[in-house]
């Protein structure tokens, strides 16, 4: 056995282990989603008349949201609107990403490192990235669906999760029709595009249906996707994991 087949045969033991216990999945995830769904319906039933102002911040939004790709960093006007002319959501968020330039994933990266060397998860998340790195694309999601599941068990075991305090400040700012900073955009941001890519990550759909076109955990950790992975595939998994332990409040 090649020294290549002896480190796949540890990451997929290791992804083994990791996903042994799914029947809790679900419900974990359920926790937190309907934990800050009213938050949500709070802030969507006043946000339209706060963002007349500020349109393009909404369509940039909706863009996000019909994507499956949590953010939390809304660009420069000049920059946004150009990436609002992009045709296709791959188009879209690769130019996104080029905006933020090429460090900004890794800085993701890292602090999501931070967070799961407290959880004892950074080995597999570093192999994962590891695939991610060297194209293995399929390798990488299934891993860091993985990391999210032990993630997201631990920290409802510890019921080590509460909402950020940021929030209450910001609906009262939209009940009274006060103007947003782009602080309070950035968290609705990403509380908004949040429930959209986390209901759908999560959503059952049986495997003689159509196959989704966004990334679902049940066809992937059951190996029944066929459809090409690529990095932007890669980033918005680890999305959904960091920008959990923001939702969380869990990065003090």
């Amino acid at each position: 056995m090649t020294n290549k087949d002896d480190t796949i045969a540890v990451f997929t033991e290791n992804m083994r282990k990791s996903l042994d216990n799914l029947s809790k999945v679900f419900s974990q995830y359920n926790k937190i989603i309907e934990n800050i769904k009213p938050t949500i319906l709070a802030i969507n039933r006043i946000l339209e008349n706060s963002f007349k102002e500020i349109s393009y911040a909404s369509s940039f939004m909706n863009r996000m949201k019909e994507a499956n790709f949590i953010c939390w960093e809304l660009l420069e006007k000049e920059k946004l609107i150009e990436c609002l002319k992009q045709k296709t959501n791959e188009e879209f968020l690769m130019f996104y990403d080029d905006c933020l330039g090429e460090d900004y994933l890794n800085k993701i990266i890292e602090n999501t490192r931070k967070v799961l060397k407290k959880l004892k998860y950074e080995k597999l998340f570093n192999q994962s990235v590891k695939a991610m790195n060297n194209g293995d694309f399929d390798l990488a999601l299934l891993g860091i669906t993985a990391v999210i599941d032990s993630s997201f068990d631990l920290m409802i075991k510890n019921d080590d999760y509460k909402l950020s305090k940021k929030i209450p400040l910001i609906i009262e700012k939209l009940e009274n029709e006060e103007a947003l900073n782009r602080d309070d955009i950035n968290v609705v941001l990403l509380y908004s595009t949040y429930v959209k890519t986390a209901n759908d990550f999560i959503s059952f759909i049986k495997f003689n249906e159509n196959e989704p076109k966004f990334l679902n955990r049940n066809w992937i950790v059951h190996g029944r996707k066929t459809l090409n992975a690529n990095r932007i595939d890669c980033e918005r998994l680890i999305r959904l994991l960091y920008g959990s332990f923001l939702i969380c409040d869990y990065i003090r």
